[in-house]
């Protein structure tokens, strides 16, 4: 009898101490917890625009040259969780590939660190889902209901291809490279258009350091779009495209 007293503690007090660590709310629900993290550019306690910043980061950041070339665009269902601090502690993303799997760990691993959450007065975990869809053209289509667009395309029909290459246009008509080469110079610009119709958060891929710094130059130039919306709200909407400019 003393024996099975014993064997009676041991099993329920770890139990018990299980329940009490997972009711302190170290790791909560990001659509339940009080005060969400922040990312950088966002107001406190708007979780909308946490969780857009992150994808939009992720969807940026992802290199789509490991998508297979047969598909064109990959769903991805991704979790991930933040920390007491803010910072990136674990990630599970489903795919059947291993090669996106890797690549899209470490488009995680160098998100930034966010103003932690908050629960009950004291910083604590966040578990995050989100979903995005990849593809090697426009990256936002399946998250807007129309996609941003400039004054020339407003009576477009298909206003991402017009939009491409209202950009493709204006890029070269605008760039500054004194000597390109036979054959043109190829680049890859990503940036997002934001809610207010602005570029914003530009990233350049080019051949060379030159040809970066004048695209990056141009692209600031861009005039105001109409700015993507869904459910009637206007949202900022990430963009990768790649370039040609032509000899001159």
């Amino acid at each position: 009898m003393k024996y099975f007293a014993i064997l009676f503690l041991m099993l329920v007090f770890p139990t018990a101490n299980s329940q009490e660590s997972k009711a302190s709310g170290k790791i909560v629900p990001f659509k339940l917890v009080e005060q969400p993290p922040v990312f950088e550019g966002c107001e406190d306690e708007d979780r909308d625009c946490t969780l857009q910043k992150i994808t939009n980061f992720f969807v940026m950041e992802f290199n789509r040259k490991v998508l297979p070339d047969n598909l064109e665009e990959t769903d991805l269902a991704i979790k991930i969780i933040l920390d007491e601090a803010g910072a990136l502690t674990w990630q599970r993303i489903a795919t059947d590939s291993p090669e996106v799997e890797a690549e899209a760990i470490r488009s995680l691993k160098v998100l930034p660190t966010l103003t932690p959450a908050m629960h009950n007065g004291t910083e604590v975990g966040v578990i995050i889902d989100f979903a995005v869809k990849l593809g090697y053209g426009d990256l936002a289509d399946s998250q807007v209901d129309t996609p941003p667009f400039p004054d020339e395309c407003k009576s477009s029909e298909v206003k991402k291809e017009c939009l491409s290459k209202f950009i493709q246009s204006f890029v070269n008509k605008n760039v500054e490279i004194p000597k390109v080469k036979k054959g043109g110079h190829f680049a890859e610009l990503s940036f997002v258009i934001d809610a207010e119709g602005k570029v914003a958060e530009i990233k350049v891929t080019g051949e060379t350091e030159k040809l970066n710094r004048a695209l990056l130059t141009v692209i600031k130039k861009l005039p105001q779009i109409h700015p993507a919306t869904k459910n009637g709200q206007k949202v900022p909407y990430p963009l990768r495209l790649p370039i040609y400019i032509e000899k001159r």
